[in-house]
C-alpha cells in the first residue's frame, strides 16, 4: 500500500489591493501531498469552481478588474489523505 500525505498549501499572496481596470494574479503553492492533490479556486465560499488544476503551483488571474471582483478567493488542495484551504482577500479601489 502506498503512503498518503495530506496536502500542505503555501499561499504566496494573502491580501492585495488593486485599482479598477488593472489585472491581478493570485498564487497558491502545494508543498506536499501524496497522491498529487487536485487544486481548485473558489470565491467567497461559493461552491462554484473558478479554476481546477493538478499541479504543485496554481495561479488564478483576473484581467481588467472591476468592483465585483472584490472578495475572498480560496485555494483548496484535496487528495485521498485530506484537504487544506488558504484564502486571499482582494480589495478593489475605484479609479
Amino acid at each position: 500500500m502506498l503512503p498518503t500525505v495530506p496536502p500542505k498549501i503555501t499561499m504566496w499572496l494573502q491580501q492585495q489591493t488593486v485599482c479598477e481596470s488593472q489585472s491581478v494574479s493570485l498564487f497558491c503553492n502545494v508543498e506536499e501531498g501524496i497522491p498529487e492533490p487536485e487544486v481548485t479556486w473558489t470565491k467567497n465560499e461559493d461552491r462554484t469552481i473558478l479554476l481546477t488544476s493538478h499541479s504543485n503551483s496554481s495561479t488564478y488571474s483576473i484581467g481588467h478588474i472591476k468592483g465585483h471582483h472584490f472578495g475572498n478567493y480560496s485555494c483548496l488542495a484535496t487528495n485521498a489523505a485530506g484537504t487544506e484551504k488558504k484564502t486571499a482577500s482582494l480589495h478593489v479601489k475605484s479609479e
